[in-house]
């Protein structure tokens, strides 16, 4: 299967494993956060928000009326809706051009999910990844080895909370 077929993903298909990826995520993001989830699939991090979150989901396909339909590898990217808080879960290891994703955002604050191993299309190495936020203006707040998470089906996988840095 080509890792450009995303007709895998437009069928939901239950992953408890998502499910706790998800409230891990959530345990990141403040109360009354606009909360702008990329790859939102089932959109269950809207389950785990804490009090007073609004959620704006975006996925490759409409996950209900008030999806944001969005393609990142598209040539031209439309403006992302205002957010306090951009999530990506297992999505920027099929994104081509991850900086081009992040130079549309205009968050404070980003967590994100990243698998620095194979057998993804476009793995890099963690130094490599980390520059691409600290180039434009984010700092590490936490980065939790995958290794140490048993909500993770895989020790691949990294969780990275990045906010703004105000000093910058």
């Amino acid at each position: 299967m080509s890792w450009k077929n995303t007709k895998r993903w437009e069928k939901i298909v239950e992953r408890t494993d998502w499910q706790k990826r998800s409230k891990d995520i959530a345990s990141y993001i403040q109360p009354n956060s606009v909360v702008l989830e990329f790859g939102c699939y089932d959109q269950s991090l809207k389950t785990y928000l804490p009090e007073g979150c609004r959620y704006i989901g975006s996925d490759l396909y409409a996950r209900g009326e008030d999806t944001l339909v969005c393609d990142l590898d598209a040539e031209e990217l439309a403006d992302f809706p205002v957010a306090d808080v951009a999530v990506f879960a297992g999505v920027l290891e099929y994104v081509k051009n991850v900086g081009k994703v992040l130079d549309r955002l205009t968050t404070e604050q980003i967590v994100c999910t990243y698998a620095l191993r194979p057998p993804f299309p476009y793995h890099t190495k963690r130094n490599e990844f980390e520059r691409l936020f600290t180039e434009r203006g984010y700092k590490l707040e936490t980065f939790t080895n995958g290794t140490s998470r048993t909500s993770y089906n895989s020790p691949e996988w990294h969780l990275w909370h990045w906010r703004k840095d105000d000093t910058s």
